[in-house]
């Protein structure tokens, strides 16, 4: 719907320009001959990741600003530039379904929900801002990032607006230059429809290549789509609340996504390719805790090693591994990815299409794990979102993350969060004279050095790490408390200030950062404690992924946890799950007994609640999902 995708689609393809409104009242017919009163209409197709929408005009303007401006172009500019592109495809839109339902009276009644796909997470808010009913991210192709954090921004994005979301799942696999729906079985999909569905999406969508072979046998990928359906239309009565207790608060303009697989530098904006900046080294490594492998395995261009030719066909026409003359703006922009490792099994991507085309790709299509489940939601810095009066009451714990401008108006906002019980975590990097007051903190205004630290209480070991401190003294009083300190200066480095009915964790070490990891070992072992105690389920055993919801009844009262683990390595994976049941309405006077339902094979067994948790050793095959609900 956007001018300048619409009218550079047209020019690149030789295709002459559609006419929206046209477009638009063709399908409203289509639909009203069906006896539909409403269609579902795409206003954005990828345009923030596509050769032809915004993608290519970011390429452009980074060549021109760098031209008019000494430090080129910014993140706050691309920012800008973003939303103004969304706002022109929505207005756009808007105008093109107006003029196509005035034609008479009876058409003033027809709705039309407008949804947006798009390719990189942190388009996600900006999306929803701009006017979208529905947003779809794109995932499950090596040209993309991981699903968690796909979910993380897509659904915080979808609350913090009052939007739905969902995820448009490709069946494009770039590794072998074609799709996949043939190989078998399509586990890398199921994985992602089911860890989605029960993390609260709305939608799914399957960008198909062919749903059945040559000779009209379904394919794998057909197969897999219709089982998960007719699971949903068993079980949909009892999705209803995904756990999700910690939002991390980011700027709205930071461009996040993962690194890709072969590329080791760090910078926002895609496409852009833009120096991050402060606080994003931080950012990135509370992703990389969260979930373990989205760097290593997003935009997993190589799973196959070198190519001897890795030029025809390319990995991509357009996609960050890759961009050919054809989609180029400038004869600049022309570029082609390196592989992480010389070596490679294939001659070019056409051979290795010919052999692994119908084979089980699973094992060269990673997924990341889970430290804490998905637990998290993103959110950003806009003041009127972020005010509304139940956004935050949402979450029982709030992150901050990255370079937010601490106004007045935000620090109400997260002093009222805190007072009224919630658990606010930062970092003195974004700390102003406005904010320090709710520290328990007084700091001296001098970075110090330290090169260990330790954690309070019996037997606390001493952990060796670098790390900048900012130098403090805590304030007396019951309220305030030194969790961590440096070795042996003394120095306050975590400190726990209790503020009404809440906490505030304020890290003294800048940004969170460290200096083997970009997410500090003393960071990690604060979320590890903070986020441990409000996360529902517990797992012990090798790395896997999962998430919960809660399960009401008709008089929204929580009855069930159903938790779906699954299993992203080729082995079998057996370890203890431990589930929350204390906040679940018990049927039975015995609430030291739960029962956990197998909901694929629906075989039922009991188990001893202990500290309001139920625990089970659970078995999960290779690469496949187990869906257990979990009821006292």
């Amino acid at each position: 719907s956007n001018p300048y995708e619409r009218e550079t689609h047209s020019r690149l393809r030789n295709e002459s320009l559609a006419n929206l409104t046209v477009a638009v009242w063709n399908q409203v017919q289509a639909a009203k001959s069906a006896g539909v009163q409403s269609i579902t209409w795409q206003y954005l197709i990828e345009d923030d990741s596509s050769g032809t929408g915004f993608a290519r005009m970011l390429l452009e303007a980074k060549r021109t600003q760098f031209n008019m401006e000494p430090m080129g172009l910014n993140a706050s500019y691309a920012g800008w530039l973003f939303a103004n592109y969304l706002s022109s495809a929505y207005n756009a839109t808007v105008r093109a379904i107006n003029a196509a339902t005035s034609f008479d009276k009876e058409q003033l009644s027809f709705q039309v929900t407008r949804f947006g796909k798009f390719g990189f997470p942190s388009s996600a808010h900006a999306i929803c801002k701009e006017g979208a009913d529905m947003i779809l991210l794109e995932r499950a192709n090596d040209d993309v990032g991981m699903v968690q954090a796909g979910i993380a921004f897509s659904r915080g994005a979808a609350r913090q607006y009052d939007k739905l979301w969902g995820l448009d799942l490709s069946l494009w696999f770039g590794a072998i230059n074609g799709c996949v729906q043939e190989s078998s079985p399509a586990t890398y999909h199921k994985r992602m429809m089911y860890l989605s569905y029960f993390s609260g999406a709305h939608g799914l969508d399957i960008e198909g290549c062919g749903w059945v072979s040559d000779t009209g046998v379904p394919n794998s990928i057909a197969k897999t789509v219709d089982e998960f359906g007719e699971f949903v239309k068993e079980f949909k009565p009892q999705r209803r609340m995904p756990d999700s207790p910690v939002a991390v608060l980011l700027p709205k303009d930071s461009g996040w996504d993962e690194r890709p697989s072969w590329d080791g530098s760090s910078t926002s904006w895609n496409y852009a390719r833009l120096p991050n900046g402060r606080g994003m080294r931080g950012v990135d490594g509370i992703f990389a805790a969260a979930y373990p492998g989205s760097f290593r395995f997003s935009y997993y261009a190589y799973p196959f090693g070198a190519y001897k030719d890795n030029t025809d066909p390319p990995p991509s026409s357009f996609a960050l591994s890759s961009i050919t003359s054809e989609y180029a703006p400038s004869p600049n922009d022309v570029f082609v990815s390196q592989p992480p490792i010389n070596l490679g099994r294939f001659h070019d991507r056409k051979q290795a299409k010919n052999v692994m085309q119908t084979q089980d790709l699973s094992k060269y299509r990673p997924m990341a794990d889970t430290r804490w489940g998905n637990v998290l939601d993103i959110l950003v810095d806009d003041i009127d979102a972020l005010q509304s009066s139940s956004l935050l009451k949402i979450y029982k714990v709030l992150v901050c993350g990255g370079d937010i401008p601490l106004n007045s108006n935000l620090q109400t906002i997260l002093l009222d969060y805190v007072k009224n019980g919630g658990i606010l975590v930062w970092h003195v990097g974004l700390l102003n004279n406005l904010t320090t007051n709710m520290t328990g903190i007084k700091f001296t205004g001098e970075l110090l050095a330290a090169r260990a630290w330790t954690w309070q209480g019996a037997n606390a070991e001493v952990e060796l790490e670098a790390l900048q401190v900012a130098a403090g003294t805590t304030e007396k009083g019951d309220n305030v408390t030194v969790l961590a300190n440096s070795v042996p200066e003394q120095l306050p480095l975590i400190v726990r200030n209790k503020l009404g009915k809440g906490i505030v964790y304020t890290s003294c070490v800048p940004w969170y950062e460290g200096d083997l990891s970009s997410l500090s070992r003393l960071s990690l072992q604060l979320f590890d404690r903070i986020i441990g105690e409000v996360q529902p389920v517990r797992v012990q055993g090798l790395p896997l992924a999962w998430t919960s919801t809660i399960v009401q009844d008709d008089k929204n009262t929580n009855v069930a946890r159903t938790v779906v683990l699954t299993n992203n390595a080729g082995v079998d994976w057996q370890g203890n799950v431990s589930v929350y049941v204390k906040d679940l309405q018990t049927t039975t006077r015995h609430k030291s007994i739960a029962s956990v339902l197998d909901l694929h094979s629906k075989v039922s067994s009991e188990l001893s609640v202990t500290g309001g948790f139920a625990s089970i050793v659970a078995h999960v095959p290779p690469y496949d999902v187990k869906v257990l609900q979990f009821q006292p």
